[in-house]
């Protein structure tokens, strides 16, 4: 089931949750908001997506480093703290699409491209010799990012990763405007 929402206050919503949870990790959140429009979403669902993309980037930033959360309309310039892999495809596919981008970020270990794919099958690590032990000591259950696809097609949108060498990985979220 989905609701209509106000773009610009829902996300605001969405990202005034992450302070203390943050704050726990020893890592700091720069956020931004700037959406236009009315977006017809299930609102748990996003927030379970929020939850997938941030506790991951969370598990991924060593300590003292940083997670850029932004959700911004394809109508507004892209943030050029956004690392060159993913500023390429956004420029590209900004062009055809009206809606808004979610955007994690997080400094750390980086992702080769072959595995862009993979990490949003079920149940893939990356590196099983972690024996799915984050840096906080909870075990990952290899699911997160396929529900993160799930529930982005099932918005009738789509999720990409790019990872940029000696900075770290970006997980980008395509989701349509409203135009009813």
């Amino acid at each position: 089931e989905t609701v209509c929402v106000d773009g610009q206050e829902f996300f605001e919503m969405v990202l005034s949750d992450y302070d203390e949870l943050v704050e726990s990790y020893h890592v700091s959140l720069c956020r931004e908001i700037k959406v236009m429009g009315t977006y017809q979403i299930n609102t748990k669902q996003l927030l379970r997506l929020f939850d997938n993309l941030l506790v991951n980037a969370l598990h991924h930033t060593t300590k003292d480093g940083r997670i850029w959360a932004c959700v911004i309309s394809t109508k507004y310039e892209i943030p050029s703290y956004i690392f060159s892999e993913a500023m390429l495809l956004l420029e590209t596919m900004k062009k055809n699409k009206q809606g808004l981008w979610i955007i994690v970020q997080n400094e750390g270990e980086t992702i080769p491209e072959e595995e862009y794919e993979k990490l949003f099958d079920a149940l893939y690590q990356r590196d099983p010799s972690r024996s799915k032990m984050t840096n906080k000591g909870n075990r990952g259950s290899g699911l997160g990012l396929s529900i993160a696809k799930m529930i982005m097609e099932k918005h009738g949108g789509e999720i990409y990763v790019r990872s940029t060498e000696g900075k770290g990985c970006t997980f980008l979220c395509y989701l349509p405007e409203d135009t009813r």
